[in-house]
């Protein structure tokens, strides 16, 4: 299943009284993998850095309980 996401993030300082924010674009796709029976997805994501954050490729694979 593809996905398009765009995360957002507010940070609050107490000590400065201040806030930073960061924001990004996220493309991937989730989806089942057939293994042995067992019921597994993997995911793999790539996110471009729009305000203070980080650009990467980002792959998971997880085990359904």
């Amino acid at each position: 299943y593809p996905f398009i996401s765009a995360p957002l993030g507010v940070s609050f300082d107490n000590k400065s009284n201040s806030y930073t924010s960061f924001f990004a674009a996220a493309v991937g796709i989730t989806g089942k993998i057939p293994y042995d029976g067992a019921q597994m997805l993997a995911t793999i994501e790539g996110q471009v850095n729009l305000k203070d954050t980080y650009t990467g490729v980002l792959a998971s694979v997880s085990f359904l309980l």
